[in-house]
């Protein structure tokens, strides 16, 4: 992989230098992101699995799709408190 700044037509030294940093960033930012995708992928398997578990407990379809959205909510609220409000 190269960086734009090797396609130069005039580098000076620190140039290069500076080049061969942001290569090596860019690399970092690619791997992170491959992670982070691989990462919500086994979230969302992990979060069917959760689901496929708890629907028998839910009559109606509806009852299972409202408590879900419900704990999500809840989940979200209590995820953005201050730490200190959890007790």
């Amino acid at each position: 992989m190269k960086h734009w700044s090797e396609f130069l037509l005039t580098r000076t030294q620190a140039t290069n230098r500076l080049g061969r940093i942001a290569r090596t960033l860019t690399y970092e930012v690619q791997e992170k992101q491959m992670q982070i995708d691989n990462a919500k992928a086994n979230l969302e398997r992990l979060e069917l699995n959760i689901c496929n578990k708890i629907a028998n407990n839910y009559s109606h379809e509806n009852d299972f799709e409202s408590a879900i959205e419900n704990a999500k909510h809840k989940a979200e609220i209590y995820n953005n408190e201050p730490v200190n409000s959890h007790k």
